[in-house]
């Protein structure tokens, strides 16, 4: 995922999605992609889910989670669930941040570019991902200024 705008703009975070089951995005603690808690208050605590199936050829879904302010894919209000593409751009609350949603089929993660705390712990815990495991990724990513 690329961080398109907000307090996290031109940051890219990697999901290898072997090992997440679905990416919450909120302010809240227990989300995967979280936002600030001071500075972003248009994303609720628990604001969406992105989930994806597991079979070939994989697809991806963004769903609000009854979200205060809305979730928005490439300027549209979303109502209930909304299947992604590579680059489409979700936002969360009218005004609120916005990330880019990419496929990265073959990253190698020891590129430097930021990446997740989530991936970091998966990396230290376990050095010795085969390359299978670390493909595919799914990323937000964001363009610097």
């Amino acid at each position: 995922m690329r961080h398109l705008s907000g307090a996290r703009e031109g940051q890219c975070e990697i999901y290898p999605i072997a090992r997440f089951q679905a990416l919450y995005f909120g302010r809240g603690s227990e989300c995967d992609v979280r936002f600030s808690a001071q500075g972003e208050l248009m994303v609720s605590r628990s604001h969406a889910v992105l989930e994806w199936t597991s079979g070939a050829p994989r697809r991806f879904s963004l769903t609000d989670l009854v979200s205060s302010n809305g979730t928005f894919v490439n300027g549209k209000r979303l109502e209930g669930m909304v299947a992604l593409v590579e680059g489409d751009r979700i936002q969360f609350g009218a005004g609120g941040p916005i990330v880019q949603f990419g496929l990265d089929q073959g990253s190698d993660l020891t590129v430097n570019r930021e990446v997740t705390q989530s991936i970091r712990k998966v990396s230290e815990a376990d050095a010795s991902l085969s390359e299978t495991t670390k493909r595919p990724l799914a990323k937000l990513t964001t363009p610097r200024r």
